[in-house]
């Protein structure tokens, strides 16, 4: 994965991870899906300012109680939301998502776009 522009996980490799850490790659397109992570409960993202977003699969661990992501891209962090409002959806109010930006200015540019995309979920807490 070092280096890699994309990453999709290979099957059973990941069974037992309960902690997910992905720090400062140049990473634009993640495919995972729940079956690769099947016991995550947190996922830290960090210095991702390249990712398109967060896989959509990963909502839909059961065990996922928490989503960070540290100076990652706007559509990534919309991503993260995306997935929130969709797991309240299915009843699962145990995911938490924490978002921080560099500079306020990606900070409001976000609370605008979840405005324009009706996003209004609890779990969420943008740091500033």
């Amino acid at each position: 994965m070092v280096g890699e522009a994309e990453w999709t996980p290979d099957e059973g490799m990941f069974a037992r991870l309960k902690y997910l850490q992905i720090k400062y790659y140049d990473l634009i397109e993640w495919d995972a899906h729940s079956s690769h992570f099947p016991v995550l409960e947190s996922l830290v993202v960090i210095g991702l300012s390249k990712l398109c977003e967060i896989p959509s699969g990963i909502g839909e661990i059961p065990t996922l109680r928490y989503i960070y992501l540290k100076y990652c891209s706007l559509p990534a962090a919309i991503s993260a939301v995306r997935i929130i409002e969709e797991q309240e959806e299915y009843g699962n109010e145990e995911l938490r998502v924490e978002v921080e930006f560099w500079e306020q200015k990606e900070s409001e540019m976000f609370r605008e776009m979840m405005k324009e995309e009706g996003l209004t979920t609890n779990n969420f807490h943008l740091i500033t």
